[in-house]
């Protein structure tokens, strides 16, 4: 009976307050306007001054008709408004502009808002809207300022919001939108405030956002931006406010199967800007620069503050991760020497801890290594132990020694290099050695250059053109013993022991 009455009343007012208005209200307004009411529990409004009275509605609080009695504008900012907007809210086409800010509406936008194509003002700001942001709002182009701030919005911003030309500012912050930015956004010409904060955007920001050249206030900071696409943003708008931005993951990896935790981090850009600091229970281990890779070989909680040369002020600060280094042997030495063609293998351990056994390893590149022998360990302790490789291949022999516990776990030795005593390659040399920044390689013919870490990974590999005394920066490298492994034009290989420090 309560809704019956106010359509009664709504019905009326067409025929009552005719004489009182230059032109009559539209009956779909009245409707909507007593629908809005309804829905948004206008008896306990504010200032509800005059609504639903046979007083004219061009007087009831927050309402203006333009020349024709249509609703050209709706005004109830900071009036208690709950409950929801009603799908009739579509029906105001003759709308310009409508503010609703501060107040307590619920629910989700109704996607009939697409209809009011007169729009160049929607302000629904700081209410407690939740879902989506309708893809028909994209549908308004007459618009200039869209503020959909402070409610508790999800999902992506719309593909379409490139549609929006003539919008002056758009405020999407203080909500959980997630995705990316869109790029279309680089269609809107005319944007002069693009306000994005406190969301759950991530992805590549998209260069078409280098369009937007009337650009005076941009604020992105209190999301999942990484540097992927922020380089554009702090060199063509260094008025941004871009920090800070939330933790990144750290992935952890076994490098190689059983040996240090491989941690790595995705954090965008071009990676010669960037600079990984590193730090575990005992402060700053490890400054690495474009390489994001670092390998922990102790337990213990690590983490790590990343930086972008060309984004000054934003520091990626990563989650903390726990790292558990369990392996059977805490150290394995390995030493090679040849004996009438065949190789002898020699190696001592420190601390066998429930070893199991040994298996012998070979490589010919370094890199890919084969099992070619197995040895029972005596499983504690500190122990010697050799093995005779009757049958070495290639020019250059690789081994290393992987030793496994009871329970599975795995660790390996150094990589001992061999060349066998009928082989006959040019002496090349290291300069300086040990280094620091920049290694010279003394020597002609060089096609390939590789560095290789003391468990046979490759870090570095560089393919020349017959250089001769080539050049090679270690500066990223972590301090430590390295293997350098050189081809020449002519197919000769040489692998010469080199110092980081």
């Amino acid at each position: 009976m309560k809704r019956i009455s106010k359509l009664m009343i709504a019905v009326i007012l067409l025929t009552t307050i005719s004489s009182k208005l230059k032109a009559q209200v539209n009956k779909q307004d009245s409707l909507a306007l007593v629908d809005l009411y309804d829905s948004t529990g206008g008896a306990n409004w504010k200032n509800n001054t005059n609504w639903l009275t046979f007083k004219p509605v061009s007087t009831w609080n927050g309402i203006t008709l333009d020349s024709s009695g249509r609703v050209s504008n709706i005004a109830l900012f900071s009036n208690n408004l709950t409950g929801s907007l009603p799908n009739s809210i579509g029906n105001f086409t003759h709308l310009t502009a409508i503010s609703l800010h501060i107040n307590s509406i619920g629910n989700t936008i109704p996607s009939s808002i697409g209809n009011l194509t007169k729009l160049t003002n929607f302000d629904i700001g700081s209410n407690n809207f939740t879902g989506n942001i309708p893809a028909t709002i994209c549908n308004l182009t007459s618009l200039q300022e869209l503020d959909l701030s402070g409610n508790q919005l999800t999902g992506s911003i719309p593909d379409s919001i490139g549609n929006l030309t003539n919008l002056l500012s758009l405020w999407l912050e203080y909500n959980s939108l997630s995705g990316s930015i869109p790029v279309s956004i680089g269609n809107l010409s005319k944007l002069g405030n693009l306000v994005l904060q406190n969301n759950q955007l991530s992805g590549a920001i998209p260069a078409s956002m280098g369009n937007l050249t009337k650009l005076a206030d941009l604020f992105l900071f209190n999301n999942n931006f990484t540097f992927d696409g922020m380089e554009l943003i702090a060199t063509k708008f260094p008025f941004a406010v871009y920090a800070p931005q939330a933790p990144i993951p750290i992935t952890k990896a076994m490098i190689p199967e059983g040996g240090p935790v491989g941690l790595s981090v995705e954090v965008g850009g071009n990676p010669v800007n960037n600079t990984f600091n590193w730090y575990n229970d005992s402060g700053l281990i490890a400054s690495i620069n474009e390489y994001s890779i670092y390998d922990a070989s102790v337990s213990g909680n690590y983490y790590v503050h990343v930086t972008d040369s060309l984004v000054p002020g934003l520091t990626l600060f990563s989650y903390t991760v726990k790292v558990d280094v369990v392996v059977p042997v805490k150290s394995i030495s390995l030493q090679s020497k040849t004996t009438n063609g065949q190789v002898l293998l020699q190696w001592q351990t420190i601390n066998e801890l429930k070893t199991s056994s040994f298996i012998i390893q070979h490589s010919t590149d370094g890199v890919n290594f084969t099992d070619i022998n197995t040895k029972e360990a005596l499983g504690n302790g500190n122990n010697s132990y050799s093995l005779i490789d009757k049958l070495p291949t290639g020019n250059i022999n690789y081994y290393r020694i992987q030793a496994i516990d009871k329970e599975g776990s795995l660790s390996y030795s150094n990589v001992a290099l061999l060349t066998p005593y009928n082989s006959r390659l040019t002496t090349f040399t290291v300069v300086p050695n040990p280094v620091r920044d920049v290694l010279t390689l003394k020597g002609s013919h060089i096609a390939l250059v590789q560095v290789i870490d003391n468990l046979g990974k490759v870090i570095i590999t560089t393919t020349l053109q017959d250089a001769t005394n080539p050049t090679l920066s270690v500066e990223g490298m972590a301090v430590g013993n390295y293997l350098l492994r050189l081809k020449t034009t002519t197919g000769q290989q040489q692998v010469v022991k080199f110092v980081k420090e």
